[in-house]
């Protein structure tokens, strides 16, 4: 089973969110934005988000090759569905709990505070690359949208936490635990229910 591009395009969007929620708050302390920073960064982020992805498919994608169970596709599915279930829970969570942040300005975001910042995520990226490897992900689809998504993102979270503060964090946490919902329903609908 091939997932389809639409869902692919969900959980980049979903992974994507994560980290432009992330970025809003750092640059809602900015004095400027200084844009040879914002787009390093970007690049930064997309290379760290499509390396945690790759490292989970392809440990998805090994575990599915030494399974050689006859309902072991079901499994795998059941398995991916409940992942992206989890990731939909903790960003919706995560939009629920609303932490507050001191804006207090700074002249740049520390590319040490980014770092920081992907490796708290990089379990959840990882994750998810595990759930599309189990589903037969092919590379040169996944990894050119997570890595477009999140330079897009990131260029999108740093003029909007600039312009408008951390004020939708909590709305782009929301939105991509519905996504992950969404691409969960899909899979367990179409892979799971439906022989």
């Amino acid at each position: 089973m091939i997932l389809d591009w639409i869902e692919f395009l969900l959980i980049g969007a979903g992974l994507s969110l994560d980290v432009f929620s992330m970025i809003a708050c750092q640059s809602a302390r900015l004095a400027k934005i200084n844009k040879p920073r914002m787009i390093v960064i970007a690049l930064l982020a997309a290379g760290w988000q499509t390396g945690a992805l790759y490292v989970g498919r392809y440990f998805g994608v090994l575990l599915k090759s030494l399974d050689k169970r006859p309902n072991a596709d079901r499994a795998e599915r059941l398995i991916a569905a409940a992942v992206f279930i989890l990731m939909g829970i903790r960003m919706l969570w995560k939009a629920k709990k609303e932490a507050q942040i001191e804006e207090v300005r700074q002249e740049k975001v520390a590319y040490l505070s980014v770092i920081k910042m992907l490796g708290g995520i990089t379990l959840y990226t990882i994750l998810t690359g595990f759930a599309v490897g189990f589903l037969s992900a092919s590379l040169t689809i996944v990894l050119p949208i997570i890595a477009a998504l999140t330079i897009i993102m990131i260029i999108v979270g740093f003029v909007v936490g600039y312009l408008y503060g951390a004020a939708l964090k909590t709305k782009a946490y929301f939105l991509g635990g519905i996504l992950f919902l969404v691409v969960s329903a899909g899979i367990l609908v179409r892979y799971v229910l439906v022989p």
